[in-house]
C-alpha cells in the first residue's frame, strides 16, 4: 500500500469527514482527503488529480452515491470505491454493489472501515501491476514483430511495396482499422491508405491528414510524434475542412513523420480508430517513429539507387531494435556464439544485470555465473534439449542476482541458428525485465491462496466462469469433486438438461445486462429437491471489460422446509381455532383486525417474528396438555397397581370378619381370639396404608438431589406393578450383585424405569409372547452405574428405533407420544447421564448409564 493514500471523501456532513480523518489517523493510516459535499465538486476534483480511493455517502441533498459511481464507471476509472453511509437498506445496498462498488460500510461500523480501505487499495494495485506488466509484456511482442518487418523490406524493390508493406504493419501493430502513409516522392505525392479485414477503405483521394491543411502542420514541424484523442481532433479548427467520409471515420490519431535526408519531413505515417476504444499510448507512438524511420530509410536507397541497401536497412533494424529497447525500458539484446563460447550484449543487457558499461568479459561462464543457483541446471539442461530438438525459436523466464545481491527476473526470447551438421551455432534474443510482473504475479497468487482458504473454509458454493459459462474455479466444501475436475465444464455436465437451462438464461443475462443478481434456485441432485440461494455478479478484467462471473450459492433447503412446516402449523392452527365457537370466531376476526393495523405500522421482519412466537406459544401449550395427560394417564395406571395390591389384603380382611360370628355362634369366641384377630386386621390396614403412601411418594417430584440406593428404588418400583405384570403372566426378574448409591432424583427414576416397564408388558401383550419375561440387571462398569431391561418381545421396527425419543412419536393409537421423550430428558439432562436403545436376539434392550 502506499505510504500516503490520496482519498476522494463525498460526504455532506463535517462531522463525519472529521471522524473518518481521525480514524485513519487513529489507525495509523497517513492520507490526504479532499472533501467535497456535491456534484460540481466531485467532478472537479475527479478531473483534477488521480485517487488511490473514493468514500461516498449514499445520499446528499441534490446528489447520491450511485450517481457518482455511475460517473466513475463511465470515465472507465478503476479506483476503489466503498460506499461509506448510514443504513439504507438491503436492497439498496445490493444496487450499489451490483454497479460496481468495491465494499459497503455501515457508519455504525466505522472500525471496519480502515481495513476495508487497506483491502481495497492492495486488491487496486495488485490489479494496476498486472496490467502494467501485461501492457510491458504486449510492447515488448510489438517490438519483436518489428523486428520481423524490418527483415520482409529487404525483399522489396519499389516505394510503393515498401509503404504497403508499412501501413499494414502499423494496422496490425498499433491495433486499428485504418493506416495512412504518406510520402513526398522525386515524381510528386505516393499515398497507399490501409484498412483492417471487413473495413472500407479509406479513399486515396482523401488522405487522412496533410502536413499544409492546418490540422497538423504545428506538430509536424515541431515534433516527430503525435496522438490526438478525439475530443482534440473535434475540437481542431481544421476538423469542419475534412471530408464527411473521414470525419465519421476518426476515432483518435496518432502519427509519426518520414524524414528526408536533409532532416525535413518528407511524408506522414497515421493510424486512427483503435479496435479496443482506447486511447492512444506513448508506446504507439514509439512504433509509429520506428515504422515512419524504416520507410524513410527503404524510400531513400531505392530512390538513389544505393547497392548497399540490404546491408544499411539491416544495420538500421539493429540501431532501431537498440533504440526501441531503451525507450521500452529493461529490455536488452544478446548474441551468443555457440561455438566459441563468445557473448554480445547490448548496452541495456549490462543495465539489466547491473553492470558497469564494458565490465561483462563477452563469455559463456561469465553469463552462467550470474544466474541464480536454483536456475542454473534447469536452464542448461533446457537448451541443450531445444538444440537437440533443433527448435528455432524459445521463451523461458530465468532468475539473476546482480553484484549488489539483488535478484531479478527475466523473459528471454530467443531464436537458433544449426549448422548443416545439425549443430547448433548461434542464439540471438532479448531479454525483457518482469520483476515487476513476477512480484505482481506472486500478490496476486497470495491474494487468490487466500480467497481459496476463505472459499473452501465457507459453508456456501463459489465459483466463477467465463463468457461462455465454463467453469474457471470452484470451491463447493460437500461436493466430491475437486476444482480441476470443474474446471472447463459447464452446468449441463452436472445438472438435469432442464435445470442446466435454466441457470444457463439466468447467468446469461448477468452477463448480458453487467448486473449482479441474487435469486432461488431449484434444482434436481441425486434425486432430492434443494433450493439454493444464488448470487450471481459480472466477472470483470482489469480494465472493467465483463469476462464471466461470479457467484456464490447456500443451501436453504431446511429453511424452505421450516419455512412451509412453520406455515402448514400457523394455518392449521388458525383453521382448529375458527372451528371453535362463532363467539371465538368473532374474537379472532377482531384481533386479526386489530393485528393488522398494528402490522401496518411496524415492519415485515416484527410481524414475522410475532407470528412465529405466537405458533411456538401455541405448541408448547400443546406440550403442557400432553404432559398432563400422559400424567393422568400414568396415575391410572398407578390406581389400577393400587387396586392389585388391595385385593388379596382386602379379601383376607374379609375373611378375618366372616369367620368371626362363625366363632361367636360355637361359643369359641374368647377375649385372646378377638385380640389376635384386631392385630391382624391392623396389620392388613397398615400394610394397605403403606402402599398409599408409597405410590403417593411416588408421583411427588423431588426438588433437590438427594443420595439413594439405586436398587432399593428399582425393587421399590417393581413391588408397585409386579402384581399386575403377575396377572397378565409377565414374570419380572430382578438382578443385582450389590447396593448401588447415588445422587440424583430417585422418584422421577423409578417413573422412568415404570415407563420402561410398561412399555414392555404393552408389546408383549400386543404381540401374544408365549412367555414373556422382562429381566432387569443393574451393575458397573467403567466407573458407571448400569441398569439394563430387556424384554423378548420381538425388538423394535429398524425404521422407528430412531425415532422413539421424539416428542409426540407414538406407535399406540391411545399413546401421547412423551413418555420416552420426558425418560429421556430427566435421564440425561436432570442426573446427566443416557438413555439409549437397542435390538438384541429375543426384543428390545434399554440401558441407562449414571
Amino acid at each position: 500500500m502506499p505510504e500516503r493514500l490520496h482519498i476522494l471523501h463525498l460526504e455532506d456532513d463535517p462531522l463525519h469527514a472529521e471522524l473518518v480523518r481521525e480514524q485513519l489517523e487513529l489507525e495509523g493510516i497517513a492520507a490526504d482527503i479532499v472533501w467535497v459535499d456535491d456534484r460540481s465538486r466531485f467532478l472537479t476534483s475527479l478531473g483534477s488529480k488521480s485517487f488511490h480511493l473514493i468514500l461516498a455517502d449514499y445520499q446528499l441533498p441534490s446528489f447520491s452515491g450511485l450517481e457518482a459511481l455511475s460517473l466513475v464507471r463511465e470515465r472507465r476509472l478503476a479506483t476503489p470505491f466503498i460506499l461509506f453511509t448510514g443504513h439504507i437498506g438491503e436492497e439498496k445496498a445490493l444496487d450499489v454493489l451490483r454497479a460496481g462498488a468495491t465494499d459497503y460500510i455501515l457508519k455504525d461500523h466505522p472500525a471496519r472501515l480502515v481495513s476495508a480501505i487497506r483491502r481495497a487499495v492492495q486488491e487496486s494495485a495488485d490489479r494496476e501491476g498486472l496490467r502494467r506488466a501485461e501492457v510491458r509484456q504486449a510492447y515488448f511482442e510489438r517490438l519483436n514483430q518489428l523486428v520481423i518487418v524490418s527483415t520482409t523490406l529487404l525483399a522489396e524493390t519499389t516505394v510503393e511495396g515498401i509503404l504497403q508493406k508499412i501501413s499494414d504493419a502499423a494496422l496490425e501493430l498499433t491495433g486499428t482499422r485504418h493506416a495512412t502513409v504518406s510520402a513526398k516522392l522525386r515524381d510528386g505525392t505516393l499515398r497507399i491508405c490501409a484498412s483492417a479485414d471487413g473495413v472500407p477503405a479509406l479513399s486515396a483521394e482523401h488522405p487522412l491528414c496533410d502536413e499544409t491543411d492546418g490540422l497538423l502542420s504545428r506538430r509536424l514541424q515541431e515534433e516527430i510524434s503525435f496522438h490526438f484523442s478525439d475530443a482534440e481532433l473535434r475540437r481542431h479548427p481544421a476538423w469542419e475542412r475534412l471530408p464527411e467520409e473521414l470525419i465519421q471515420r476518426l476515432r483518435g490519431l496518432a502519427g509519426a513523420r518520414l524524414v528526408a535526408k536533409d532532416g525535413t519531413a518528407s511524408g506522414v505515417i497515421m493510424v486512427t480508430d483503435r479496435e479496443d476504444g482506447e486511447e492512444f499510448s506513448a508506446e504507439d507512438e514509439a512504433i509509429l517513429v520506428q515504422l515512419a524511420s524504416l520507410a524513410s530509410l527503404g524510400i531513400r536507397h531505392i530512390e538513389s539507387g544505393d547497392e548497399v541497401k540490404q546491408r544499411e536497412i539491416s544495420l538500421l533494424a539493429s540501431e532501431e531494435r537498440l533504440d526501441l529497447a531503451q525507450r521500452a525500458g529493461r529490455i536488452g539484446i544478446f548474441d551468443w556464439d555457440m561455438i566459441s563460447g563468445k557473448f554480445v550484449w547490448s548496452s541495456q543487457m549490462e543495465e539489466l544485470f547491473g553492470l558497469s558499461p564494458g565490465t561483462f568479459d563477452g563469455t559463456y561462464a561469465d553469463w552462467i555465473g550470474r544466474i541464480h543457483r536454483h536456475d542454473l541446471m534447469g536452464l542448461e539442461e533446457r537448451i541443450e534439449q531445444w538444440t537437440k530438438e533443433r527448435l528455432e525459436r524459445v521463451v523461458f523466464d530465468y532468475r539473476i542476482v546482480r553484484p549488489t545481491g539483488e535478484v531479478r527476473w527475466l523473459e528471454a526470447r530467443a531464436r537458433f541458428s544449426y549448422l548443416e551438421d545439425g549443430r547448433a551455432s548461434r542464439m540471438i534474443g532479448t531479454n525483457l525485465d518482469i520483476t515487476e510482473r513476477k512480484v505482481a504475479e506472486e500478490s496476486l497468487r497470495k491474494s487468490e491462496q487466500l480467497l481459496r482458504f476463505l472459499a473452501e473454509k465457507s459453508p456456501d458454493n463459489i465459483f466463477i466462469q467465463d463468457r461462455d459459462l465454463r467453469y474457471v474455479w470452484v470451491a463447493k466444501p460437500d461436493s466430491p469433486l475437486t476444482a480441476r475436475e470443474y474446471r472447463g465444464k459447464t452446468d449441463f455436465d452436472f445438472h438435469s438438461a432442464d435445470d442446466a437451462r435454466f441457470l444457463t438464461h439466468i447467468k446469461q443475462r448477468v452477463i448480458e445486462k453487467e448486473q449482479a443478481m441474487t435469486v432461488d434456485v431449484p434444482l434436481n441432485i441425486g434425486g432430492s429437491g434443494v433450493v439454493f440461494e444464488a448470487t450471481f455478479e459480472p466477472w470483470r478484467d482489469a480494465w472493467g471489460n465483463v469476462i464471466g462471473l461470479a457467484g456464490y450459492a447456500r443451501d436453504i433447503t431446511d429453511r424452505k422446509r421450516a419455512e412451509e412446516q412453520l406455515k402448514a402449523a400457523r394455518d392449521e392452527l388458525e383453521v382448529r381455532v375458527f372451528e371453535r365457537t362463532a363467539e371465538l370466531a368473532e374474537v379472532i376476526q377482531a384481533l386479526k383486525e386489530e393485528a393488522l393495523e398494528r402490522r401496518k405500522a411496524e415492519d415485515a421482519q416484527r410481524a414475522e417474528m410475532q407470528t412465529r412466537m405466537q405458533a411456538v406459544e401455541a405448541l408448547r401449550e400443546r406440550e403442557r396438555v400432553l404432559i398432563h395427560q400422559s400424567r393422568l394417564a400414568a396415575m391410572g395406571e398407578m390406581i389400577g397397581n393400587i387396586a392389585h395390591q388391595w385385593r388379596q389384603p382386602l379379601n383376607t380382611l374379609g375373611l378375618l370378619v366372616q369367620e368371626m360370628p362363625i366363632i361367636y355362634e360355637v361359643g369359641e369366641f374368647s377375649k385372646g381370639y378377638l385380640d389376635g384377630n384386631v392385630a391382624k386386621a391392623m396389620q392388613l390396614i397398615q400394610h394397605m396404608s403403606q402402599t398409599i403412601d408409597d405410590f403417593r411418594n411416588f408421583f411427588r417430584p423431588n426438588k433437590e438431589k438427594v443420595r439413594f440406593d439405586l436398587e432399593e428404588t428399582i425393587r421399590r418400583t417393581i413391588a408397585l406393578v409386579e402384581k399386575n405384570f403377575v396377572t397378565q403372566g409377565i414374570l419380572i426378574n430382578f438382578e443385582s450383585s450389590r447396593s448401588m448409591p447415588i445422587d440424583g432424583y430417585p422418584n422421577e427414576f423409578s417413573q422412568v424405569l415404570l415407563n420402561i416397564l410398561n412399555n414392555a408388558r404393552d408389546a408383549c401383550i400386543e404381540r401374544q409372547v408365549t412367555k414373556p419375561m422382562i429381566a432387569i440387571r443393574l451393575f458397573g462398569e467403567g466407573g458407571k452405574i448400569i441398569a439394563t431391561i430387556s424384554d423378548n418381545a420381538g425388538g423394535i421396527p429398524a425404521e422407528i428405533i430412531e425415532k422413539l425419543y421424539d416428542p409426540y412419536f407414538t406407535t399406540k393409537g391411545s399413546g401421547t407420544g412423551i413418555g420416552l421423550f420426558m425418560s429421556k430428558v430427566i435421564i440425561e439432562k436432570n442426573m446427566n447421564g443416557s438413555l439409549s436403545v437397542r435390538n438384541t436376539g429375543e426384543g428390545a434392550e434399554f440401558r441407562i448409564e449414571l
